[in-house]
């Protein structure tokens, strides 16, 4: 409770960079700039290389799927044309 006390004290008195201190010593002491593991990978190679390998697959799969989608659209088109065709020309 006293740590709360201290926060409302600063910020009922309006000292306001003295609330921003207490709450960055409250609450910072453990904290850390970086992520330190990331999907089981710990250190900066690993990590780089899990989200290299994530994102390539995930793009490589987009282009799959992107490719499969023209390819059949291609071939619905191409059916559409030949059912017309043949009904007006035959």
């Amino acid at each position: 409770m006293l740590r709360a006390d201290a926060l409302t004290n600063s910020l009922s008195c309006k000292q306001h960079d003295k609330f921003w201190k207490l709450v960055n010593k409250f609450n910072n002491s453990k904290a850390t700039k970086f992520v330190q593991v990331i999907v089981g990978c710990t250190g900066e190679k690993a990590i780089a290389e899990r989200c290299r390998t994530h994102y390539e697959q995930l793009y490589n799969s987009i282009n799959v799927r992107l490719s499969l989608l023209l390819d059949n659209a291609a071939t619905e088109i191409c059916q559409r044309f030949e059912r017309v065709r043949t009904m007006h020309f035959n």
